[in-house]
């Protein structure tokens, strides 16, 4: 299927034999974690849910195994147009515990390097994700087709060349 011109029909369905976890969480495309890295920052934070909140880290991982694996089940994995990984985005509430388990870790500890590590990474993230936002305004990160090599000639940029857009897919 051509991602950059599929749009929805009438034979989309979940295919729960498939889900397409992998690409989901990881693809250039529309991958969760690539295109919001504070993502999987914060669901590291269940590591430290362990310690401080243990009775919520089976729900909060039984909860995101479940929408991961149904979300990513469709067999439109990257869910038509949108940037990122908007089914996504009403995870993010839930997110927000083992990401503040995370950020209560870090700030208590007395390591001032690793407070400073951790924020330069929580900035990065969040720079990066209103950036690419803007990115995607412009139109130079498309909401379907993106690869490796597309992804990568166009970081950072406000613009794209003829050339860059050779880069594009049509198939993923």
């Amino acid at each position: 299927a051509q991602l950059r011109n599929r749009r929805y029909s009438g034979d989309d369905h979940f295919d729960f034999g498939h889900s397409m976890i992998g690409a989901g969480l990881f693809n250039y495309t529309k991958g969760w974690f690539l295109w919001t890295p504070m993502a999987l920052i914060g669901l590291s934070g269940i590591f430290t849910m362990l310690k401080n909140n243990r009775s919520l880290v089976l729900t909060v991982v039984l909860f995101f195994t479940i929408m991961i694996y149904v979300v990513f089940s469709w067999n439109i994995w990257w869910y038509g147009g949108g940037f990122a990984c908007r089914p996504m985005l009403d995870t993010l509430p839930v997110l927000a515990i083992p990401l503040a388990s995370l950020i209560t870790f870090v700030y208590y500890d007395t390591r001032f390097i690793l407070k400073t590590a951790f924020s330069i990474i929580l900035i990065f993230c969040i720079t990066l994700n209103i950036f690419q936002t803007y990115q995607y305004s412009l139109g130079l990160l498309y909401w379907g087709g993106v690869n490796k090599s597309y992804y990568w000639r166009v970081f950072g940029k406000t613009t794209v060349t003829d050339d860059d857009r050779k880069l594009l897919q049509d198939d993923n």
